[in-house]
């Protein structure tokens, strides 16, 4: 069988569906990863396939001139508003500049099944023309069923301009990450198969400390490029990193190359982490603090270890909200978190069993969701046209 994943052309779009691929892969079927330009070294780092399809997408032509904080006169519930359409906006351009060059090599290639990823619409089209199944695979929490109401209108526009009736934007199936408690409730509106989810970062080759017991609790800390940005500098995240240095704990703080020069000196207790794989560090953590993207969320929630999520846009305000619903973390708004209380959500992550032991039976429960291996037989059944929702799924 042939299996098509489409993804946004970002690792960390990407990595929602590398394991599903290779489950795929070793159950013997053929699998290609589907993408514009600039996905090439994380999908081939993880070993799979991968067609470049379509022109190289410039997002920057949506976001030129919006400020991502409020300006003055605007209140943050407009802001978001805005930044939520334009958002929108970016991966409708993405799909009317690569649904051509999709459905092209979908009909020349001709899967059996096609998986997308929540934003890549112009997947849907492929499948609509093929009439195979179109299957969407979650990264965490549905945010895109949380905008559904507010994005009718634009996806009805969508639709029009890349001739599809009417699809279901959710796909014939949906497979779910999440454990009970901590997906959105849908009222059966979605039909929804459960996945257990296996992290992925990428490769590394693990460094000899990181086998070493630690002296200290450690704490990992990181908030991806979103907040530096938005802040167009380092300072924030500066600010948490020595706000967590203050306790008695060892800090390791994820952080990209061209990040750590302008970070400046920081406390001898903080130990920098370029290109290290989160399910590698996570599991000998005692808390992390983060940004909320829902790689991280889910792969510290699979390690069993209490959060912070400090939230900022929509979909990592939903993951914070989510996760603190679950007792497993803590939902802290972005912008106004002084060092002084990240310092005080982290010690109270620290200082009793509470959130660490809701941590680990929220990992407990993702443990009990069938795995990538057994979704693939699922898959399989579903192409073959055995029930467009499978045991297991909700309907």
């Amino acid at each position: 069988m042939r299996i098509m994943l489409a993804t946004w052309p970002t690792a960390s779009h990407f990595f929602s569906l590398a394991g599903l691929g290779w489950a795929l892969r070793s159950a013997g079927h053929d699998v290609r990863v589907v993408s514009a330009p600039g996905i090439e070294s994380a999908v081939l780092r993880s070993g799979l396939a991968l067609t470049v399809t379509g022109p190289r997408l410039d997002p920057g032509k949506v976001w030129d001139g919006f400020p991502y904080r409020p300006p003055a006169g605007m209140d943050e519930d407009e802001h978001e508003r805005q930044r939520s359409a334009r958002a929108f906006e970016m991966f409708a351009m993405g799909a009317r500049e690569t649904v051509g060059d999709v459905v092209g090599f979908a009909r020349s290639w001709r899967p059996d099944l096609i998986l997308f990823e929540p934003r890549m619409y112009a997947a849907l089209k492929a499948a609509r023309v093929l009439g195979v199944p179109a299957v969407r695979v979650l990264p965490g929490p549905d945010y895109t069923f949380t905008r559904l109401p507010a994005e009718r209108d634009a996806l009805a526009g969508l639709w029009d301009q890349i001739g599809l009736d009417d699809p279901d934007p959710f796909g014939d199936l949906t497979l779910d990450p999440c454990p009970p408690g901590l997906q959105v409730e849908d009222g059966g509106a979605v039909r929804r198969q459960p996945v257990r989810f296996v992290p992925y970062n990428g490769p590394a080759v693990v460094p000899p400390w990181l086998e070493e017991p630690a002296a200290r609790p450690r704490v990992f800390t990181s908030l991806g490029t979103l907040v530096a940005t938005v802040m167009g500098n380092m300072n924030l995240v500066h600010e948490v990193i020595c706000a967590i240095a203050a306790l008695d704990v060892e800090v390791l703080a994820g952080v990209f190359s061209d990040q750590r020069d302008p970070l400046g000196a920081l406390p001898d207790n903080v130990r920098l982490v370029e290109d290290m794989p989160l399910h590698l560090m996570l599991p000998g953590c005692a808390a992390v603090v983060h940004h909320g993207g829902a790689g991280t969320l889910l792969t510290t929630m699979a390690a069993g270890v209490p959060q912070v999520v400090l939230g900022s846009v929509g979909d990592t305000a939903l993951s914070a909200r989510r996760l603190a619903a679950t007792g497993a973390g803590i939902e802290q708004w972005a912008w106004t978190a002084t060092p002084d209380r990240i310092r005080e959500l982290v010690a109270e992550l620290l200082g009793g069993p509470g959130h660490r032991t809701a941590a680990v039976r929220l990992a407990g429960r993702e443990r009990t969701l069938p795995t990538p291996a057994e979704a693939a037989g699922i898959l399989e059944g579903l192409a073959a046209g055995r029930g467009a929702v499978p045991a297991g799924a909700a309907s």
